[in-house]
C-alpha cells in the first residue's frame, strides 16, 4: 500500500498511542503482555478480547463497509473472519480438552474470563464514534455492541458445554461448528486438537 499511497500508516503509531478510541484497546493489550500467568493470558485473549473485536471488525465494520457502499472491503473483512472462526475452533478444543482432562481448571478459567470481560467491553464502547459518524443513530451502535456481547457469551458458553450453539462465525451466510468445515475443508481440523 504505501508504494502507491505514500501517506498509508504513517501516522499508524501516533493513533495508537494518542487517539482516544484505541487506548482503552491499548490498555488490554499492554496488560495482557505483562500477565505472568500465560493461561490468564491465553484465555483473556483468545476467549474474551480477540472474539469480541474480531466481532467488532469482522462482523459489525463489515457491515458499516457495506452501507457506505464498499463491498470490496466488506469482502476483505469476510475473508479475514473465516481466519477468526479457525482461531477460535482451535481455541476451544484447547480449552475444552483441558476441561475435560482437569474440571478443577473450569472454575479458574470462568474467573479470568469474568476479570476481563469487562474491561473488553469498555475497550470494545470506544468504537461507538466511529458508528455515530457513519450512521447517526446511536440505537446502531447499541445493537452491534449487544450482538458483540451476545456472540461473545455463547462462545464461552460453548467451551463448557452450556449451548449448543458454537458461534464461529455469525451472520455471515454459514455456520461452522466443530468437525465440520464448510468454508475450509482443507485446514486441517478434524473435531479436536487431541482426537
Amino acid at each position: 500500500m504505501q508504494v502507491t499511497h505514500p501517506e498509508f500508516g504513517s501516522k499508524a503509531r501516533q493513533t495508537w498511542q494518542d487517539d482516544p478510541i484505541w487506548q482503552p484497546l491499548r490498555e488490554i493489550i499492554e496488560s495482557l503482555l505483562v500477565t505472568w500467568d500465560w493461561g490468564e493470558a491465553l484465555v483473556a485473549l483468545q476467549f474474551v478480547l480477540k472474539p469480541a473485536f474480531d466481532e467488532l471488525f469482522m462482523t459489525q465494520f463489515g457491515r458499516l463497509a457495506r452501507a457506505a457502499g464498499d463491498h470490496v472491503l466488506d469482502r476483505i473483512f469476510f475473508s479475514l473472519n473465516e481466519d477468526c472462526a479457525w482461531h477460535r475452533a482451535w481455541s476451544g478444543s484447547l480449552v475444552q480438552t483441558t476441561i475435560r482432562d482437569t474440571p478443577e481448571s473450569a472454575p479458574v478459567i470462568e474467573g479470568w474470563i469474568e476479570n476481563w470481560a469487562p474491561r473488553v467491553s469498555r475497550a470494545v464502547s470506544a468504537f461507538r464514534p466511529i458508528f455515530d459518524e457513519m450512521l447517526p443513530s446511536g440505537a446502531h451502535f447499541a445493537t452491534a455492541l449487544s450482538e458483540i456481547e451476545e456472540f461473545g457469551q455463547r462462545y464461552r458458553e460453548s467451551l463448557f458445554g452450556r449451548r449448543d450453539a458454537y458461534p464461529v462465525a455469525s451472520n455471515r451466510g454459514f455456520e461452522c461448528r466443530p468437525g465440520s468445515w464448510p468454508v475450509m475443508p482443507d485446514c486441517g481440523y478434524r473435531g479436536g486438537l487431541f482426537s
